[in-house]
Formats: structure tokens, sequence, C-alpha cells
């Protein structure tokens, strides 16, 4: 290497010139990967690798390179040759690359940097979350009393069952916000869900979590994205719901028990299927039978009363049902209701055969 400096002295100038030979050792400073001819979509997410050569700095930052200028993918990371990285959404271009720059300090003077050897593709595209049915289990949200996911023939109420869920991302690109899914049990959030968004074209299963179900009817619900913040092919599919029976536990003959406050009665409703019926959310308990004779009863001199009251002042309702059968039928339509408002107790009065 020639160093020349002239005074530029008008008339004629005074010239000098030197000559220094630089010895370069080591493997350089470079991207090795993605290095040009690859293909990415918005969202995806990508692992950078480098050289680190012969680097005098420990932290790098990195760039993608595009039409619009350059963003930056991750800053300030350290300088150990990788680095996942989330391809951004909103750009798309045939000669995007990636590089890499040391952070040596702007006092040095010293800049150390690389980038791809060739340019590669980043297409823009949005996803479409939704609940997914997992083709083994028959369901997109699935409960049951044994730890297997599969359709339930019996739910046991007033205590744990297990509970699984899933979902697809049916558009072509992953997503760019933090992926959300909210798990529901009637209005009680069971689960808030963030792990990353599925791959496009793919879907994935969780579970099983354990929560406590009381005997009655209950809504299993799932939405995905509940704030919106990604933005998706069909913004009308990111929830579903379905109601299942638990078999109640019963209620003795001149007993009393404390339950926990009753469901939101509508939760999870805006998202049953259309062509579904929806029945309120109920807190279920079996009536006994105190054994009195079918003649007895047929005549009806068997008789008992239910009630139910608050213990904070609250307005809840008694209804009496047909007893249930199966994990989908049963509290649906009540025989009669005792639905006093404000702070009254409610009663039904059944003898197994009528009822008022």
């Amino acid at each position: 290497m020639r160093l020349t400096v002239r005074d530029n002295a008008a008339g004629g100038g005074g010239v000098d010139d030197d000559e220094i030979e630089l010895t370069v050792s080591g493997a350089p400073f470079a991207v090795t990967s993605p290095n040009g001819g690859e293909a990415f979509v918005a969202g995806q997410p990508v692992t950078i690798t480098w050289d680190v050569g012969g680097s005098i700095a420990s932290d790098i930052v990195i760039y993608l390179t595009h039409a619009g200028g350059f963003t930056v993918l991750a800053g300030n990371t350290p300088n150990d040759g990788s680095e996942a990285v989330i391809m951004p959404c909103g750009i798309t271009d045939a000669n995007a690359g990636i590089w890499i720059q040391e952070q040596t300090g702007a006092g040095t003077g010293v800049f150390v940097f690389d980038r791809s050897d060739a340019v590669f593709a980043l297409t823009d595209g949005q996803p479409d979350f939704t609940p997914y049915a997992v083709p083994a289990w028959g369901e997109n949200i699935l409960p049951n009393s044994v730890n297997n996911p599969v359709l339930p023939t019996s739910l046991v109420g007033d205590g744990t069952s297990f509970m699984w869920w899933s979902y697809a991302n049916l558009g072509p690109a992953w997503g760019c916000a933090e992926f959300q899914n909210n798990i529901y049990v009637d209005g009680s959030l069971l689960i808030q869900h963030m792990p990353p968004g599925p791959d496009p074209g793919t879907y994935v299963g969780w579970g099983p979590v354990q929560p406590y179900v009381t005997g009655g009817r209950h809504t299993l619900w799932q939405s995905i994205d509940p704030d919106n913040l990604e933005a998706e092919l069909d913004e009308t599919n990111n929830g579903y719901a379905r109601q299942w029976v638990w078999s109640p536990s019963v209620l003795f003959e001149q007993s009393s028990v404390i339950r926990p406050e009753p469901p939101e009665r509508s939760a999870g409703s805006a998202f049953i299927p259309d062509g579904i019926t929806f029945y309120e959310n109920i807190d279920g308990l079996r009536v006994d039978d105190p054994g009195t004779s079918q003649q007895a009863r047929a005549v009806g001199i068997s008789w008992q009363a239910v009630a139910v009251s608050a213990l904070d002042g609250s307005d809840y309702d008694v209804k009496l049902f047909e007893p249930h059968v199966g994990v989908e039928t049963g509290f649906d339509t009540p025989l009669v209701i005792s639905d006093f408002g404000g702070s009254a107790t409610d009663y039904v009065l059944v003898n197994h055969n009528n009822v008022t």
C-alpha cells in the first residue's frame, strides 16, 4: 500500500510518499448464511450465521438490506457466530440481503462488516390462525375424565378433568405479532397460551391441563389473537366453542353445600358454530331420591325442596332439569325455574315424578 501526500503550494508543490506492506492472517469476518439465493416469507424464523474471524468487537448488529434501506433484525447481540431472527413483515424485495457490522465504537474509526455474497428473496404475507381439530382427537378443544385425548364417553363433575386444544395456520406466512391463544372454561380464563405461532400449513396440539370442573353444563372455548394484534387473511375464524355436560354430585336429603360462584351464563356463546343451539352454562347438582316407594311418589306423597341463596347477596336462580344423559345432553331446557330477584332465596319442589 502506498500513501502519497501533496502540499498544494502554488507554483510548484511538494510531494512525498511511502509504502507499507500489510499482512492479513486468519479467517475474515464474513456472513455465511443466508448468503444468497434463498427465499423467505414475512415472520419466518431464520438463523443468521457468520465467521467471527479476527473480530475486534464483542457485539454485532444484524441488518436486513432492502430497497427501503436497512432494517435492524438484531441489535447489540453477542459476536458468537449465530443468531435467531424473525424476518420482518411489510417488506417484499427480490434483492434483499444480510449486513452484519461489528460494534467497534464510533471513536475507534474502525468499521468491520460483511454482507451476503448475493441477494435473496423476501415476500410479505399474512398468516391465518384458527382452531383446528386434530384428526386423532375429533375435536379442537377436548375434555376427558381420563388422560386420553379422545372424544369422551363420560365426564365426572366436581373434580379434575383433562383438557387438550389445537389450532392451525392456514395462511402462507408466519405471524409477526406475539402469538396468543386464550383457553376458557365458561367465563374463566384457564390458560393464556403464548407459544411461537405454527408454521404455515401446519397444526399443533397442546395439553393436557387439568382444571377443576363442577357438575353441570359448561362451555370450553378458545380465542386466538384476542387483542387483534396480528393482521390475518381471515379475522373471523379465531374462535371456537363447544358445550359439554359433566355428571353432577348428589345433593343428599336434608343436607346443604357451599358451591363456587356459578359460571357466567352466556360465556363462550359467541364462538358456538352456526346451527348449534347454545344453552346457559350451569353449575349442577343431582337431587337425591329419598327412596320412597314408587306408589307414594306416583300420588305425590314424597316431596323435597331445593333452595339456593347467595352468601354475598347476589341474585342466583335455581332450575330443575331432567336427569342428564351422556356428555352432551342435559341441563338444557328447564322443567321449572325459580328466579326471584335481588337477594331472595330461590327454590323448587320435586317429588321425582311431579315438579312445582
